[in-house]
């Protein structure tokens, strides 16, 4: 048992140093997001409640800070300096991808280039519109073909070969009693849309 309750302290111990450090994570975001760190390192005071004692409430001192200058965000069951960074780093690139779409001077074959021109192409909805569902008629037509339980597996391959997600998935990952080796695994797939945004 005495070593449980050194284990126990080693984790009580860790997960206060990860709240510590949540918030310097967040507080160097934006400058890597504008590609130059202008901040200084380290652990931001602000984000410390110091009306309350570490040894009676960890949690509080070293979130509270930040937990009342931050409320929860309408539409979010809840919000942490991780949620703030993904929403920072998501902003980040949309701006990435929108200056890339606007530069159509970008060289030929660059990556500017490519990804400008993908972006402007699924932002073009008159054009998707115009498209139809002609771009995905060859993978209708295989479903469309389907007639029976065993024309099931190599149309579903087509799909996930094609990036749809169709039911469970095939993959590989790494064998859980054998680490060194790499094994086939199937898991179950999604009933709808990945996340809220595409509502």
């Amino acid at each position: 048992m005495p070593q449980l309750g050194s284990l126990i302290r080693t984790l009580v111990f860790l997960s206060g140093a990860a709240l510590l450090f949540m918030p310097a994570a967040l507080h160097w975001a934006p400058a890597f997001a504008q590609g130059v760190a202008t901040r200084a390192a380290g652990i931001d005071l602000a984000n410390l409640d110091r009306t309350c004692k570490p040894c009676d409430d960890f949690y509080r001192f070293a979130t509270g800070g930040w937990r009342s200058a931050n409320m929860i965000p309408p539409g979010h069951a809840s919000w942490g300096s991780f949620n703030a960074l993904q929403q920072q780093n998501e902003e980040a690139l949309h701006s990435i991808l929108e200056q890339t779409a606007a530069d159509t001077a970008a060289p030929a074959g660059s990556d500017q280039q490519k990804l400008g021109t993908f972006y402007r192409a699924c932002m073009d909805e008159a054009g998707i519109e115009r498209a139809g569902t002609q771009p995905i008629a060859p993978l209708l037509q295989q479903v469309d073909g389907i007639a029976d339980a065993r024309s099931v597996p190599p149309v579903a391959a087509a799909l996930q070969a094609a990036g749809v997600g169709d039911g469970p998935r095939f993959t590989s990952m790494a064998d859980r009693k054998n680490s060194a080796i790499t094994i086939a695994a199937l898991a179950p797939g999604g009933l709808g849309m990945p996340d809220r945004d595409y509502m």
